[in-house]
This record gives structure tokens, sequence and C-alpha cells, in this order.
């Protein structure tokens, strides 16, 4: 029996408003956090707590790219004139649906989380809080250069310690190993906004490749995936990563794209085009399967 055209229409259009294909990072991020604690303390793998913290998170990051959509719609209306794509917001959901949407995925991810652990929720009212004062007015400082790219940077680090809190306290050496997420999100930042300069300046939004220009920006790209490798490898030296973990973390870098995006100008675009269309929603699915399997053997 298949879907009615009208529900399909409506879980597309979704996907596209909560960005399944950004959110896999923060979840993949997430589940190695959960993991990064098991590891360490040697506790017994809790499947109650990480579905619980895994409902939560999802909700609480859907809600972060969602509200900003809601609130993005001049500028997507801009953007969708310059580049021809169609926008979620007012066309595929009205702003108001949206809006509800997005309360109510804040609503139920708050509440589960208060049933996950203190640091846990702890973590996701700072993520609620950076996200919302991000996007939504009056303050917005998604227009103040160069506060968006700071308040981007230090939610980055949020995701895995959101994975850590479900089972414990976060420590110094957590915060450590989640400078790694920070720096490869930084990575996929630089790089969106070489890739958007042009429509980012004309709608007036200043970034680090509007105002030092595109070089500039991809270079700082590669220079943070660089910092992050050559983090992981000093940790993995240091004794803080197992083996088995850093073969997670080179796993991730791989299905998230990350090197071959490094080679950008030597892949073809129809390859590029295959590759986002395939991995791009579904990799975070089949990571988490990977590591889920790993806990429980």
């Amino acid at each position: 029996m298949s879907l009615k055209p009208n529900i399909l229409q409506k879980i597309v259009a979704f996907n596209h408003l909560v960005e399944l294909r950004t959110v896999n990072r923060w979840l993949a991020a997430f589940i190695l956090g959960v993991f990064y604690f098991i590891e360490i303390f040697k506790v017994p793998f809790n499947p109650s707590f990480l579905a619980m913290g895994l409902v939560a998170i999802s909700l609480i990051l859907f809600y972060v790219m969602s509200i900003n959509d809601t609130f993005d719609v001049e500028d997507d209306r801009i953007k969708s004139k310059i580049t021809g794509k169609k926008m979620v917001v007012s066309e595929e959901i009205s702003v108001k649906d949206a809006l509800l949407m997005s309360l109510i995925m804040l609503i139920s991810g708050l509440a589960i989380s208060l049933f996950v652990s203190p640091s846990f929720l702890l973590i996701v009212l700072v993520i609620v809080t950076l996200s919302t004062l991000y996007s939504v007015p009056p303050i917005r400082y998604k227009r103040i250069f160069p506060l968006s790219t700071l308040g981007e940077f230090l939610g980055a680090f949020m995701p895995f310690l959101a994975g850590y809190a479900v089972l414990g306290a976060v420590d110094f050496r957590a915060l450590i190993v989640s400078a790694f997420f920070a720096l490869t999100s930084q990575y996929w930042r630089f790089f969106h906004e070489t890739l958007f300069c042009e429509v980012d300046r004309k709608l007036g939004k200043a970034t680090f490749a509007v105002v030092y220009g595109p070089k500039v920006s991809k270079n700082l790209s590669r220079l943070c995936l660089s910092i992050a490798v050559i983090e992981s490898m000093v940790l993995f030296g240091l004794g803080l990563f197992s083996i088995q973990f850093s073969i997670l973390l080179v796993l991730y870098l791989l299905l998230s794209l990350a090197f071959w995006y490094w080679f950008i100008d030597y892949i073809p675009a129809g390859i590029r085009v295959q590759m986002k269309n395939l991995l791009g929603p579904t990799w975070g699915a089949l990571f988490l399967a990977i590591v889920i399997t790993l806990l429980i053997l």
C-alpha cells in the first residue's frame, strides 16, 4: 500500500524544514558522545536512556533548524530568486504551521530532557538559548558579524557533550574531545560561506567570505578540518582515544562527506549530486546503527 501524494509531500516538506542532512552530523556527534562515555567509564549500555536522549536531542535539533527557516522567510525569498531554489517555509509549509511545529518540537524535546539527566537538560537549554537568540528577533545575532560565527562555533560543541551527558556529568576530557566536532562543524560553516558568498553579499549578510573574500573562507575551512584531524591524532597518541573510537571518527568524517568536499574541485558535478542525494539524508541512520551495534556487542 503506497502513501497518498499529499502525505508524501508533507514528509518531504518536513525533511526540508528540519534539514535532516545537516542534523545527521549533530546526531552522529551525539551518539559518539554516548559511546565515548561508555567506553571510558565501562558502564553498561542502557537502551532506555539512549532512546530518551536520542529522541530529545533529535526534537531539539529539529527545532534549531525549523525556527531558523521560520524567521528567514524574507531572506529565503530573495535567495530563491537568485538561486532558483524552492522555498520551504511559505511555499511547502506555511509560516504559521512551521512556527507551530517548531514550538511543538521544542516543548516535547524539553519535556523528555527532564527525564534524561540534569547535565543533559542543561546542555539542551544552552542549545535552545543559542539557537533562539541566533534566529529570532529582536536579537537575531545571525546578522551580527562575527558574533554569528562565534555562536555557531560554541553551539557545535554541544551535540557530543549532550551524548556524553546522557550518562554522566561533563568533564574536562569531554570538552577537549568535543572540540573535534566543533572544528569539523566550523569547516562546514566556512565551506558553506564560500559557496554562497555572492548570495550572502546580495542579501547584505556579513560572513568571513563576504568580508575577507571566498579564498580566505575556503582556507579557513580546510584549516579547521586539518586541526580537527591533528587533534584526533594527538588524543589517540595520548591514549584518550581507543582504536575503536578512532575508527568511528574516521567513519564519521567519510560518511559526512568531509573529505569528498575537501577535493570538491576534482569531483565531477554529476557524481557530487548523486552522492549528496544518496548519502545526505540517510548516512546518520547508518552511522547510528553501526554505533549501537558496537554498544550492544
